[in-house]
């Protein structure tokens, strides 16, 4: 399904591997690293992390499963950067 033009805006501009795309972002929860870290109840607790979950669309709105397939580790690990930093920055 194609993306509307609520979630075109809503959208965060990403690149794969080079190829641009959008990433419509359905979860995102930053989680911030405990004040003392020797009274959070795990070592990722004391860190703070972030959960975060996305589809990936082409720059016409529609579903770019084609570039999942393409995206590895390193891939992932970009795209979710970009997205971090484009929700920290509004």
């Amino acid at each position: 399904m194609r993306l509307t033009p609520q979630q075109r805006l809503e959208a965060v501009s990403v690149s794969v591997k080079g190829i641009p795309a959008l990433a419509h972002v359905t979860h995102f929860e930053r989680h911030r690293p405990w004040p003392n870290p020797r009274l959070a109840p795990s070592d990722i607790d004391a860190a703070g992390y972030t959960e975060l979950e996305y589809d990936l669309y082409d720059l016409k709105g529609y579903p770019a499963g084609w570039l999942e397939r393409k995206m590895d580790r390193e891939a992932h690990e970009e795209v979710e950067a970009e997205i971090i930093y484009n929700k920290e920055a509004v």
